[in-house]
């Protein structure tokens, strides 16, 4: 009788990771190969908010960073399932993100709080439906930096052999393979063209045909975070002290919009928000063309990420979150988000 349970239980372990795990899949849908799944801004500070149709969909840090939706304007949250989540990706028909903990710790020793789940161990990339129901494992690997584009997810993959990689996987968890032996960043991506810098052997700007596998250089130097915007880069010049720059693409014209000591930024429509560290740290936005830099709060802070209606910012020596609507920013509050009964 033992044996008989043993038995059952092994084929019913198997069965389950058969359902989890299985490449095959009834996916019925195919977006255009033009298909962002978030901006590049968000992603490089985590993709945890990401708008599509309306909706923001977020890892709620009230709530170990589980995933959740909300009304894009403001109203209650909805809980859409027990995982907490990182590089939030949404299309026409899911929600792709990066599965992990997400438990803040505070050091024994003084030091800054951190994340438990900042392992690459800890991810794995999950699809689930704008419910949250249907969970999907695409793959099983180490993940990081998601970045939908067209019908593919492009990520960081580890192993202990290869170390950190450029990796794709269809949204229907078929074909999980490398794409580039280098280690890439996947943040910012606009009509099938991946925009990064590099990190193996040189820090220049390239942009890469994700059809092709093709790359050109764009800028050669020293730099960090590009983002491409509406014909622009953005990029922090690690030669200059980390001054925030945009670059003309057609016209090869570089202003430089704040002169060093930029921590991180993100850029959504007309506006660039961005970190200063030093004894002066704080979080500042200023326009598209170098005009109106304000200053929005002392301190520092990460997680920079934006939606078309508000700001959500971390601040880095604990857990709490702050956001503001992007047409107020001296509107500053906790974020604590009302959710639904």
């Amino acid at each position: 009788m033992k044996k008989i349970l043993v038995v059952v239980v092994i084929l019913v372990a198997l069965i389950a990771a058969a359902l989890i795990f299985g490449k095959k899949d009834d996916v019925n849908y195919k977006n255009v190969e033009t298909q962002t799944g978030n901006t590049g801004g968000n992603l490089y500070n985590e993709g945890l908010f990401c708008e599509y149709n309306g909706t923001i969909y977020f890892a709620n840090p009230m709530d170990e960073f589980k995933l959740y939706s909300m009304p894009a304007l403001g109203g209650k949250a909805v809980k859409l399932g027990d995982d907490s989540a990182r590089y939030i990706n949404v299309d026409d028909n899911c929600i792709y993100y990066a599965k992990g903990s997400s438990v803040y710790t505070e050091p024994s020793s003084g030091g800054d709080y951190v994340f438990e789940n900042m392992h690459f161990n800890d991810y794995i990339i999950c699809r689930v439906n704008h419910n949250g129901k249907q969970k999907k494992y695409l793959q099983k690997d180490p993940a990081l930096y998601l970045c939908l584009m067209g019908n593919k997810i492009f990520y960081m993959h580890y192993d202990n052999s290869e170390g950190s990689s450029l990796y794709s996987v269809s949204i229907n968890g078929e074909n999980d393979e490398q794409v580039t032996s280098e280690m890439i960043r996947t943040c910012s991506a606009e009509d099938g063209v991946l925009y990064y810098n590099g990190i193996d052997t040189d820090h220049k700007i390239y942009a890469m045909d994700m059809t092709t596998g093709s790359k050109t250089v764009l800028k050669d130097g020293n730099y960090w975070m590009p983002i491409y915007a509406d014909g622009y880069l953005f990029y922090l010049d690690l030669d200059r002290d980390y001054a925030l720059c945009r670059y003309n693409l057609s016209t090869e014209e570089e202003i430089v919009l704040v002169s060093g000591d930029v921590e991180l930024y993100n850029v959504y429509g007309s506006t660039v928000y961005y970190q200063t560290f030093g004894e002066d740290a704080a979080l500042y936005s200023i326009n598209f063309d170098g005009t109106d830099n304000s200053k929005i709060k002392d301190g520092t802070y990460c997680n920079i990420n934006v939606t078309s209606s508000y700001v959500f910012f971390r601040a880095y020596t604990d857990s709490t979150f702050y956001y503001f609507p992007s047409n107020s920013p001296g509107s500053v509050s906790v974020f604590i988000p009302e959710v639904e009964e």
